[in-house]
Parts: structure tokens; sequence; C-alpha cells
């Protein structure tokens, strides 16, 4: 298993992934990063509470999204690309 975090970097059009192998929920212990995607305009994340889609999501209200759909916007293209992607959660 993977701990993992995804970040937007608008200043460098990039999707930065920052990531370790021991698993302890504390996102300033990651030891490696690397760019996932580059050459983005935008990008914009959605969160699926199991009903409706989101903007945001409480990080602190004790829930996980069951999905998060990211939407992304290349420099060199007109249209967006949505991913839905679901999340398996573990207590």
């Amino acid at each position: 298993m993977v701990e993992a975090r995804y970040s937007f970097i608008p200043g460098v059009s990039s999707i930065m992934r920052y990531y370790d192998t021991a698993v302890d929920y504390d996102e300033t212990t990651y030891q490696s990063s690397d760019v996932c995607l580059d050459k983005l305009a935008d990008c914009k994340f959605s969160y699926n509470d199991g009903t409706a889609w989101r903007d945001t999501w409480d990080k602190d209200a004790g829930s996980h999204p069951s999905m998060v759909k990211i939407t992304f916007r290349f420099n060199d293209e007109e249209k967006e690309r949505d991913f839905e992607v679901n999340i398996p959660v573990s207590p």
C-alpha cells in the first residue's frame, strides 16, 4: 500500500504526486514526489458524497468521498477531459 497526495501546481501547469510507502496518514512525511501530468491549462476536482457532486470536501468531517472527478484542460486543447475515480476506503 502507498499513501499519496496529488496537487495541481498552476504556476508550473503540472499535477504533482507526493507519496510514501509508510502509511502513517501524515502528509508531512512523504519521501518522494514526481510530475504526473504537465502542460495543463486548468485542473478541477469534484467530490461525490454518494448522492451528489460537490466542489469541495471537508477532510476533517470524518468521512471520505465515494468518488473523485478530475477535470483537465490541456494548453493545446479547447475541450476539457473528465476522469472519475472510485476511491477504496479502508477503516
